[in-house]
């Protein structure tokens, strides 16, 4: 079994090979170290799990499993690392989604339902067949459906070891929808758009670990550090509100009227203007302009005099902005040039800033 890692925009993907049926034939089916990594990816938002080809996972190599066995030991020890890659996956800092085609069977299903989501085709077929071997599911089956699926379905599954379609499977609790096999894919992934899109990954990974400590952690520790989350998601929350609604209350045609004036003292007015031109209604673009500001004044050979100190937005007072001067490369506590959230009210603080200098300067 191999694992296929990529990104495409905020969703990660990750695809069980081992053709044809992308059976597992051995219980620790990935790295860990580069699962865990592939997690940890900045941008990712969420992850789906598929397999490649027609199938999921058609589960254990029965003929490899036999073998294995002859060895209990090291099998448990091998059974226990594949767990954790499981509980990796259940425990994951993004949501985890599994795209159901074809065969998903005992191993394979209990990768599925270590994921959050299971979208199935309405072909698929799903169970736990591992008892018409002589074998019982043993790679999580009964943990991960103690609370989605009846007691009594559960064990009418792993001791019959019937298959299922996708719409009893659904009507059971073991998937989350069933749609037609052409249009799993962009369900899935429309699903997960809508879910993470309009959520920064602070948030994302707040909440999903906040969800998880409710089952790893005691209770105690658990609502502890969910306070710890909401602080840090609060403070961004908080932040955007703040740089949302200076922009409002500062009208763009005055940000850039400020810089034109500025640069106009030093350059020509068509610098300024092209300068001042770089403006965006998003954080990004007044980055840009930001940028464009100080390499004018300080690699371009603007007066010394403006670029003594750096200029920021402590506070608001009767309206009017407050400024607070540091030393070059001293900034107030939180302040990073170089941070897209908060360059609006610096890029505004930069301008104000240089402008009384220039103005002290002139007279």
């Amino acid at each position: 079994m191999k694992l296929q890692y990529r990104i495409s925009g905020s969703l990660g993907w990750i695809t069980l090979e081992n053709p044809p049926y992308n059976t597992l034939d051995h219980p620790v089916f990935a790295d860990w170290t580069e699962l865990k990594a592939f997690l940890a990816t900045p941008e990712l938002k969420a992850v789906v799990i598929t397999g490649a080809g027609r199938h999921f996972c058609g589960g254990a190599n029965l003929e490899a499993l036999r073998v294995q066995a002859g060895d209990p030991a090291t099998l448990a020890k091998a059974m226990d690392h594949g767990k954790t890659l499981l509980q990796t996956i259940a425990f994951a800092p993004v949501p985890m989604l599994a795209l159901i085609r074809g065969s998903c069977l005992g191993g394979g299903l209990e990768i599925a339902l270590a994921c959050h989501f299971r979208f199935a085709s309405a072909n698929a077929m799903l169970g736990f067949p591992e008892a018409e071997s002589g074998f019982m599911p043993g790679f999580g089956g009964a943990v991960f459906t103690s609370d989605r699926v009846s007691r009594q379905a559960i064990v009418d599954l792993m001791l019959s070891g019937r298959t299922v379609r996708g719409d009893e499977a659904l009507s059971l609790g073991l998937v989350t929808r069933v749609l037609p096999t052409p249009e799993l894919e962009g369900a899935a992934t429309a699903f997960l758009h809508a879910l993470t899109d309009e959520r920064s990954p602070l948030l994302i990974r707040s909440v999903m670990e906040s969800i998880h400590n409710g089952r790893r952690l005691p209770m105690g520790e658990a609502l502890q550090r969910e306070t710890e989350l909401f602080g840090r998601v609060a403070t961004q929350a908080c932040e955007e509100h703040r740089t949302h609604s200076f922009m409002e209350c500062v009208p763009l045609a005055d940000v850039e009227a400020d810089m034109a004036r500025l640069i106009a003292t030093c350059f020509t007015l068509g610098e300024a203007e092209e300068v001042a031109s770089r403006r965006s209604a998003t954080t990004a673009g007044f980055l840009a302009v930001k940028r464009a500001l100080r390499r004018l004044f300080i690699e371009a050979g603007g007066p010394d005099a403006l670029c003594e100190r750096d200029f920021e937005l402590t506070h608001l007072e009767n309206g009017a902005p407050v400024l607070t001067a540091y030393p070059p490369g001293d900034y107030a506590p939180g302040f990073d040039p170089d941070t897209v959230h908060i360059s609006i009210s610096h890029t505004r603080a930069f301008a104000y800033g240089l402008a009384a200098r220039q103005e002290q300067t002139d007279a």
